[in-house]
């Protein structure tokens, strides 16, 4: 049986990769940490000092990462880099590491800030004290952080792989819907069974596509059908191919790039500027009279 290779779709660009960084650095030691080292260190000029050599170590790191990334693009982080310089285990136990001791380490740092943080003012006092007889608002708020996080995750897990099953789908129905029309531009009549591929990837994508790319599809169809008995088709007439009456699947791939656009941005449809969408009926009435010029 053949395997299918799944990809995550690259959709990040710099402002989203900004956004990361700067989300993954400022946590909530900034609330804490300056005035312990304040406490710790007794003057402010030693404190910046400190604060600048840290910041140039995390340059220096980040070049580093940066320069592993351009030599080696996979996705994966850490985890993708260490398996393949050092092996299978060593990627393991460092994923390990990080499921059961770093990240919920780090999860457990920033509840225990935002309850710190919040029980010095006046109106959240109480959060100082324990939450209830043996638990404090720190294990509250990382049980909170925990279920969301979890939530969130799971929706996008599930988002992604709704892209990538519909990306199959709209790849798979186009490329044999090419076939098809081809096979009706120099034929007279259909083989009934060479459509039952077509009519069942349509059937699929009626399950996870929008409404609009399923009625795309249900024009491609028809459209192949109609010109399997259409008279005077002639692919070789150059006015019909400058007109555009052969390109069947313009209008569908649009709805396609428009629906997983949506999903992947929340709502934005950056193709929208470049080209004005037009309805299914539209775009029916435009190519009824395909191989009549």
């Amino acid at each position: 049986m053949p395997q299918t290779q799944s990809e995550l779709p690259r959709v990040l660009n710099a402002s989203h990769a900004t956004s990361i960084v700067v989300g993954i650095i400022i946590g909530s030691g900034i609330f804490l940490v300056p005035r312990e080292m304040m406490a710790a260190v007794g003057s402010s000029r030693m404190v910046y000092a400190v604060w600048i050599i840290g910041g140039l170590l995390s340059l220096f790191g980040a070049m580093t990462y940066a320069e592993i990334a351009a030599a080696r693009p996979r996705y994966g982080g850490e985890y993708a880099f260490l398996r393949e310089a050092y092996g299978d285990l060593t990627g393991f136990l460092y994923m390990w590491t990080q499921i059961t001791v770093a990240k919920p380490a780090s999860l457990a740092t920033i509840a225990a800030g935002l309850a710190r943080v919040l029980g010095t003012f006046a109106i959240f006092s109480s959060f100082a004290r324990p939450a209830f007889a043996h638990l404090l608002w720190a294990q509250v708020f990382a049980i909170a952080t925990t279920w969301l996080t979890q939530i969130y995750q799971s929706r996008t897990q599930r988002v992604s792989q709704g892209i990538s099953q519909r990306e199959h789908l709209f790849c798979d129905f186009i490329t044999l819907a090419s076939k098809l029309y081809a096979d009706a531009l120099t034929h007279e009549a259909p083989d009934p069974p060479t459509l039952v591929p077509l009519y069942a990837l349509k059937a699929q994508m009626s399950l996870f596509a929008a409404k609009a790319t399923v009625d795309g599809a249900d024009e491609v169809m028809r459209r192949i059908v109609d010109t399997y008995y259409k008279p005077g088709r002639d692919f070789r007439k150059r006015q019909a191919l400058e007109d555009g009456e052969y390109d069947l699947l313009q209008d569908f791939t649009f709805f396609c790039r428009e629906e997983l656009a949506t999903d992947v941005f929340g709502g934005s449809e950056p193709w929208h500027t470049a080209r004005p969408r037009r309805s299914v009926a539209e775009t029916g009435a435009r190519h009824d009279g395909v191989g009549e010029a």
